[in-house]
């Protein structure tokens, strides 16, 4: 059989891969995280080792919070944004079942303070908690992420938009 074809993909199928600088700051303007190295040395936030450079985020594919990836859905490179993202855009808000207490004796004599993030593994599964606080027998866990329940504002540079 010759002849041509015509393929028609409907524009949700395409992928759109966006490149950003950001800086995510709290309400009050305190940075939370960067990935511009600069800031984060202006900041006293910079982490020897850590990489500095664009993030790239696949539209769609729920890479980052709701919030973020939105405001990238109309940007074009050399745009400069800035969002601020009430809870239900970010991390949302605190669910009370994630927190949980233990028995102090799972720590098998780990000393640790209130406020202490513990990397933890319950039934194979690696999870993050924060230690909310302990007597001598039991533990209090929070299993929230640290961002829940904040507003956060980002400013958003983007640096490419690849669209295939």
């Amino acid at each position: 059989m010759t002849g041509t074809f015509i393929i028609v993909i409907p524009l949700s199928f395409c992928m759109r891969t966006v490149s950003v600088w950001y800086e995510g700051r709290f309400n009050d303007g305190q940075l939370f995280d960067t990935n511009r190295e600069d800031v984060a040395k202006k900041e006293h936030t910079f982490i020897e080792g850590r990489p500095y450079e664009p993030l790239s985020v696949i539209l769609g594919e729920h890479q980052v919070i709701s919030g973020f990836e939105e405001a990238l859905e109309d940007m074009q490179p050399g745009d400069t944004k800035t969002v601020t993202l009430l809870p239900q855009k970010a991390y949302g808000e605190k669910n009370a079942s994630y927190v949980q207490t233990f028995d102090k004796k799972s720590l098998n004599g780990q000393s640790v303070n209130d406020g202490d993030v513990l990397h933890i593994s319950i039934n194979r599964q690696h999870r993050t908690a924060t230690v909310v606080s302990q007597t001598d027998t039991g533990i209090i866990l929070d299993f929230n992420h640290p961002l829940v329940g904040k507003t956060l504002v980002f400013t958003l540079e983007v640096v490419s938009v690849n669209e295939s």
